[in-house]
C-alpha cells in the first residue's frame, strides 16, 4: 500500500538523545488502490439480486490475469462463472468475473491482451444475471468498520504478481435496508404514567405505501387487550398503529404515504391511548 501510516522512523543520537517515531510521508506503491473503491448496487435493496459496480484507481499496474477480489460478508446468490462484465473506459479491462457462494467472493478477472497502466480509472458493471444477491439483513455500514477491518461487510484483496494486495476494507458502500438516526419521545416523562410517545427515524430506503414498521417498547405497558389500532397526529406518513401487547409492547405502522429515503419521518401516538412509560422508568445508559 501507498503512504502506510505505519511505516516509521525513529532514530537514538549521541548529540540530541531519542528520536521520536514519525511516520514516513511519501512510499512508493505496492499492491494499492488510489482510494477505497466506490461500489454501488442497482437495485439497492435487501435479499434481492442486484447489479454489483465497482470504481478504483490502481497506484501500480495489475497485469493481465490478475484477479481482483471482493470478499461480501453475508451475500448469497448460486455461485456462477464466467459472466461478462461492462467494463469502461476499455472493455477489455476487466472483461469477466464469477461469483462463489461459498466463499462469498466476487472475482474480477483483469483482461489477458491488456492489464491495466498505473493511475487508470476504471468502471466494472456485474451483471444482475450473474445472481449476486443482498444480505437479507441489508447493509449497514458500522462505525467499527476501520482499517482494522473490523466490521467491514467488503473487503478488497487481489493476487496481482506485481504486489499483492490483501483484505482492505471498502468504506465507500450505500447503506441498505435499515434506520438511522432513530428517537423515542416521551411527553410527560413521568415513570407509570400515560405519555404521548414520538418516533423519529431515517430509513435509507424509500419508503412505499404498504411498508411496515415494527417498534419494541420493551418494558413500557399498555393495559388494553391486544391488537389495538391507535389513530396517530396528523402530518406523518402513517395514519394509525396496532398495538399488540405479548411479552413486551409491540408498535406496529403501515405507510399510508410515500417518503424518499434519506429524510427524517415522525409520528406521534397521543397520550389519550394509555401508553405507560415503564414503573421503573427508562435509562438510556443502561
Amino acid at each position: 500500500r501507498a503512504n502506510d501510516p505505519a511505516l516509521t522512523i525513529s532514530g537514538n543520537f549521541q548529540s540530541s538523545g531519542t528520536m521520536s517515531a514519525t511516520s514516513i510521508p511519501a512510499v512508493g506503491a505496492i499492491g494499492a488502490l488510489l482510494k477505497s473503491p466506490a461500489i454501488t448496487f442497482n437495485p439497492p435493496l435487501a435479499n434481492s439480486t442486484t447489479t454489483v459496480t465497482v470504481n478504483f484507481t490502481a497506484l501500480m499496474p495489475l497485469e493481465p490475469g490478475a484477479v481482483i477480489f471482493l470478499r461480501m460478508t453475508n451475500f448469497t446468490g448460486a455461485s456462477s462463472f464466467s459472466f461478462a462484465t461492462v467494463s469502461l473506459p476499455l472493455a477489455s479491462y476487466v472483461p469477466k468475473c464469477s461469483w462463489s457462494l461459498a466463499s462469498q467472493h466476487l472475482s474480477l478477472t483483469i483482461g489477458h491482451q491488456t492489464g491495466i497502466a498505473a493511475g487508470a480509472w476504471v468502471h466494472v458493471t456485474v451483471p444482475q444475471t450473474a445472481g449476486v444477491t443482498m444480505p437479507s439483513n441489508g447493509i449497514p455500514v458500522p462505525k467499527s468498520c476501520s482499517q482494522e477491518k473490523l466490521g467491514c461487510p467488503i473487503l478488497l484483496s487481489s493476487t496481482s504478481a506485481l504486489g499483492p494486495m490483501y483484505d482492505t476494507p471498502v468504506f465507500d458502500l450505500p447503506p441498505v435496508g435499515f434506520f438511522r438516526e432513530s428517537a423515542i419521545t416521551c411527553v410527560p416523562r413521568v415513570a407509570g404514567k400515560a405519555t404521548a410517545v414520538t418516533l423519529s427515524f431515517t430509513s435509507v430506503s424509500e419508503i412505499t405505501p404498504g411498508d411496515r414498521i415494527e417498534v419494541n417498547l420493551a418494558t413500557f405497558l399498555y393495559p388494553p387487550a391486544v391488537g389495538d389500532v391507535a389513530p396517530v397526529e396528523p402530518g406523518s406518513i402513517f395514519d394509525s398503529a396496532t398495538i399488540i401487547r405479548t411479552a413486551t409492547v409491540i408498535l406496529v405502522f403501515v405507510a399510508a404515504r410515500p417518503a424518499p429515503g434519506g429524510v427524517q419521518q415522525s409520528v406521534t401516538i397521543p397520550e389519550s391511548i394509555g401508553i405507560l412509560v415503564p414503573l421503573e422508568g427508562v435509562d438510556p445508559t443502561a
